[in-house]
């Protein structure tokens, strides 16, 4: 048999034995989907004995206008703390929380957290099935996850998708997945049935357009660089930032696909908080600061860190002799690669902790230590927020946030000569196009 017959008789072989294998392969899969079906029945056979709906009341001004609010929540301890979203509280609520066998109980609010929209309300109960946690750290990007939720007293609803990642600003994890009402607070289970995180938000996508594309290009570019130059002289926080180019704005729009979870790690310590103190003992350094421009970046060849821009009067920052100007490289050891990231840092860390800042001040390094106080009342968010927790994570400790009066009005008068300052930089413009527009005129012949 020559060469050329042994490769036909091999392919037809290969061939011979794919046939055979359809039959056999139509079965795996049939036997995957079973599988598949099976895990997920047995997730949500073991995790619903610990979700719970979680029902708030309360009677507006018209004796006969009562409004309700509904979320899910999973029972956290054995002896009825619940944990469930921060945007079901408002003053002179009364709470129900239905169990999985249908039982009403009474709740009693026990603290929130606005900044992470998290809850803890107590019932009085002890035969309750709380959640297994599992670890939010293990798992893998494009790992299958299931968000289980309880509410509007319809059967409880699942949810497949896939984790995303986390944030690096906030490490919130992100899921691709699709969800049903009443899903705030619902739980994010891994492949065993354990609890990995809880739904907060929905995300929002960045999406670009240019309404004002009747401007000629070349004109319009004059005219972006001349507003971004004007306002980045008066940069004082954390939001302050170059308008975009060629007139383009830039909008947050709501998906539907991708949704916002706390990791079970950091729930955990915030319903320890709530539980003990009735509050989250958060960080606070005292500063505003904002992100390195490239220039400075450049100038004292750094590759992340961001710039102190005031130091709260009293505050640790003070305390510690940091200044306006100094540039903070890392935070105990860890980068700080942006306003957000200090941030988050600073507020993941407990009041009375240690730290030590690397900093470079006039050019030249430095280590300043630094005892976190306990953030202020008037610092905090004192209503939930509808938007992914990260709104608040995002905002600098003062500026916008201060409650100075004498500091908001001279914000104000600064805005004002802002204002007056591009509304003269218009008509400047508007008077070059026009020369502009008569010297084509003139070409023309006209």
């Amino acid at each position: 048999m020559n060469r050329a017959s042994k490769i036909c008789w091999a392919i037809l072989g290969l061939l011979v034995l794919g046939f055979s294998d359809i039959g056999s392969s139509a079965a795996a899969s049939q036997n995957l989907l079973d599988s598949l079906n099976s895990e997920t029945a047995r997730i949500v056979r073991e995790v619903r004995p610990s979700l719970v709906t979680v029902e708030s009341y309360h009677q507006q001004s018209s004796p006969t206008s009562i409004h309700a609010a509904v979320a899910t929540g999973i029972l956290y301890t054995r002896d009825g703390y619940v944990i469930t979203a921060a945007t079901l509280v408002r003053s002179n609520r009364i709470y129900r929380v239905r169990d999985h066998q249908g039982r009403g109980h009474r709740g009693r609010l026990i603290g929130t957290d606005y900044e992470t929209n998290l809850a803890v309300i107590k019932i009085e109960t002890t035969d309750l099935f709380p959640a297994k946690f599992g670890d939010s750290r293990k798992v893998k990007e494009g790992s299958w996850v299931a968000v289980l939720a309880d509410g509007y007293e319809l059967p409880n609803s699942v949810s497949l998708g896939l984790f995303n990642g986390r944030r690096t600003a906030d490490g919130m994890m992100q899921l691709s997945i699709s969800l049903s009402p009443a899903a705030s607070g619902g739980a994010v289970v891994n492949s065993r049935g354990e609890v990995i995180g809880i739904l907060t938000a929905k995300g929002s996508e960045i999406v670009s357009i240019a309404p004002q594309s009747w401007i000629p290009p070349q004109l319009g570019d004059r005219l972006w660089k001349r507003l971004e130059t004007s306002t980045s002289k008066n940069r004082t926080t954390s939001h302050s930032g170059n308008l975009p180019p060629s007139g383009r704005y830039h909008l947050s729009l709501p998906t539907s696909g991708v949704a916002l979870a706390l990791p079970i790690e950091l729930v955990e310590d915030i319903a320890e908080d709530l539980i003990e103190f009735g509050e989250v003992r958060r960080g606070f350094l005292g500063i505003s600061q904002i992100n390195l421009t490239p220039q400075t970046k450049r100038r004292y060849e750094l590759h992340q860190g961001v710039v102190i821009t005031k130091v709260a009067e009293g505050s640790p920052a003070e305390g510690s002799g940091l200044r306006n100007g100094d540039i903070i490289v890392h935070f105990d050891g860890k980068p700080v690669d942006g306003t957000q990231k200090l941030f988050t840092l600073v507020r993941s860390s407990k009041p009375g902790r240690k730290v030590k800042l690397e900093i470079v001040r006039q050019g030249r390094p430095q280590t300043v230590e630094v005892e976190l106080g306990q953030i202020p009342e008037a610092y905090r968010p004192q209503t939930a927020s509808l938007s992914p927790p990260g709104r608040f994570l995002f905002e600098p400790e003062l500026g916008d946030l201060a409650p100075l009066r004498d500091e908001m009005k001279s914000e104000n008068q600064r805005l004002r000569r802002q204002v007056e300052y591009l509304r003269q930089q218009l008509l400047q413009m508007q008077k070059e196009l026009k020369e502009v527009q008569s010297q084509l005129d003139g070409d023309k012949g006209f």
